[in-house]
């Protein structure tokens, strides 16, 4: 009986892994913290920053901070507009609750996580965001 108890909890824990986050939950997960961004067995590449009203920065380590938008354009997808592309970068969030599981629409073979960033990180300057 326990062990059929701990098989169904097993089971309940990665369906809600691999159910979608929706644009809510990520706001409520990732509003005012910043997370690194790394590929499996691979060192964090950069940093995203949430901030109020959907806002966002990306910094790419060695690069310029770039300043955007996220939205929800459907359930479960949540997709990043910035200035310097022409389309935007769309990715599926999962919680898996010490990180954020992604997969990036472009390619959705390659898996993502988001780690919490260091608070000695390098983050960007923030102008004023409305």
């Amino acid at each position: 009986m326990i062990r059929a108890a701990l098989i169904c909890l097993a089971g309940a824990a990665q369906a809600q892994s691999e159910a979608p986050m929706d644009g809510f939950a990520l706001e409520k997960r990732t509003l005012g913290n910043a997370y690194t961004i790394f590929r499996e067995g691979r060192e964090p590449y950069g940093i995203t920053t949430f901030h109020a009203n959907r806002q966002v920065t990306w910094l790419r380590f060695g690069e310029i901070c770039t300043y955007g938008t996220w939205s929800e354009p459907e359930p479960g997808l949540i997709c990043f507009d910035y200035p310097h592309r022409t389309t935007p970068a769309c990715w599926t969030y999962f919680d898996e609750g010490d990180r954020l599981r992604l997969r990036w629409e472009e390619n959705p073979e390659d898996v993502y996580f988001y780690g919490d960033a260091p608070n000695d990180a390098a983050t960007c300057d923030v102008p004023e965001l409305s």
